[in-house]
């Protein structure tokens, strides 16, 4: 994936789930939407493993200034819709 022409060197796991923010901007997914997106029904994992994947999407993302992924306490994560 490329911000700015730069590289953004996301895991397959983190890529997944940018994925699956990207398919509905401001649509607030829970952790169970957000893990079936990215790794499928049958896959459970805790919601500490979702955290941190999220938090180093933020990582990658504030290397450029951006801040894209929202909590929404809660509920879950959004994309946050272009200003």
């Amino acid at each position: 994936m490329h911000v700015d022409r730069a590289e953004l060197p996301l895991t397959v796991t983190e890529f997944a789930l940018f994925r699956a923010l990207l398919g509905r901007p401001g649509k607030v997914y829970t952790r169970e939407e957000l893990t079936g997106l990215a790794y499928g029904d049958n896959h459970h994992l805790s919601d500490r493993t979702l955290d941190s994947h999220i938090r180093r999407i933020r990582g990658h993302f504030r290397s450029f200034d951006l801040d894209p992924v929202e909590t929404v306490h809660g509920l879950g994560y959004r994309l946050r819709k272009p200003a």
